[in-house]
């Protein structure tokens, strides 16, 4: 076998495993940091959609 067969079997073992990362395990992986960063994003942007489209926000009872 060549090099190149080797890695292509060794890749077609793997299977999925080797794939992405979805849900709350890519948050983790991809650091504390990132995701505040990507929740700030997302408020912000429907803080700005809710002011263009006349709603108010959400207010959540405690």
């Amino acid at each position: 076998m060549t090099e190149d067969q080797i890695i292509k079997a060794y890749l077609s073992r793997l299977g999925k495993k080797g794939g992405s990362v979805t849900g709350p395990t890519k948050a983790r992986k991809m650091g504390e940091e990132h995701y505040q960063t990507v929740a700030r994003i997302q408020r912000e942007r429907w803080q700005k959609w809710r002011i263009e489209n006349g709603r108010p926000a959400i207010k959540r009872e405690r």
